[in-house]
């Protein structure tokens, strides 16, 4: 009846970036640029719960709960904005800490499959997002903090019952997890010594 899960993730990858520019000259501000960003970082995570049997009902019922950490570097590369200018790429690191609560319900299916549905949100309590902006021509680096937004996750999992006789089992999969930030409060950085927000 006691439910523990740990998990370690590592990630990378490529996706296309539209966006828009961000610039001190206010006609070359707030235009459409296309790029590509890349991502690679890591997520570790503990969930502890506990699982209970209605007699109304054939499922059991789960509920669970725990923390995370998620950390991830994105690489947004050089573009080019919608008039043809050249738009310099940024590097931002993120941190995210976070809760999850979580409902589940455990044999979906007949006798000889395995089901599992687990649905829950995803809290994030501290969220840091460090902009590196020297290599932009500002005399240093900032950290910004977005705004914490609540998310949503979802798991399935069909599984057939486990035949001692044979290796091995067939199951399927399927899951959304998310992360949904509220835009950070400016912040003063300095380029050549005059005060922008950012």
């Amino acid at each position: 009846r006691l439910l523990y899960h740990l998990e370690a993730a590592a990630y990378w990858g490529q996706v296309g970036y539209d966006g828009r520019t961000q610039s001190l000259d206010p006609a070359q501000s707030n235009l459409p640029v296309t790029s590509h960003t890349a991502y690679e970082g890591g997520r570790v995570e503990a969930l502890l719960g506990y699982r209970f049997q209605p007699s109304i009902i054939p499922q059991a019922i789960e509920v669970a709960g725990g923390l995370g950490v998620d950390g991830w570097s994105r690489r947004i590369a050089d573009g080019t904005s919608s008039n043809g200018m050249l738009v310099n790429g940024i590097h931002e690191i993120y941190r995210a800490y976070y809760g999850k609560v979580a409902l589940g319900l455990t044999h979906l299916s007949p006798s000889n499959w395995y089901g599992h549905l687990r649905l829950g949100i995803k809290i994030p309590f501290n969220i840091t997002q460090d902009v590196g902006l020297q290599q932009l021509g500002y005399d240093s680096d900032i950290t910004v903090s977005p705004g914490n937004a609540f998310s949503g996750f979802a798991t399935l999992l069909i599984e057939r019952q486990a035949n001692p006789d044979k290796p091995g089992n067939l199951f399927f999969r399927a899951y959304y997890d998310g992360f949904h930030f509220d835009p950070s409060k400016a912040k003063p950085a300095k380029h050549n010594g005059t005060l922008v927000p950012v």
